[in-house]
């Protein structure tokens, strides 16, 4: 049991990182076209850009913690395993 849980916070921090990896580089155009949009310098600029900014900070935020929950989590299996000198 300890190893099939073991296997699935693995699974879910690879999904989170990978999720992680793919939100952090359109952090930047996000944050562009809320500054445009907040200037005023365009009529391209869209009404939710800031929305949208704040919601990717936001997941990314919430991926962030679960990562290092998960990371302590494997590192409490390892503690465990090790007692049981597996």
């Amino acid at each position: 049991e300890l190893f099939q849980q073991e296997l699935r916070v693995k699974q879910e921090l690879a999904a989170l990182q990978k999720e992680r990896d793919e939100l952090e580089p359109k952090l930047a155009s996000l944050k562009k076209a809320c500054d445009t949009f907040l200037e005023g310098t365009s009529w391209e600029a869209k009404s939710d850009a800031c929305d949208k900014q704040d919601a990717a900070n936001s997941r990314l935020s919430q991926i962030n913690q679960m990562i290092r929950v998960h990371q302590m989590d494997l590192e409490e299996m390892k503690a465990m395993a090790e007692q049981l000198g597996l």
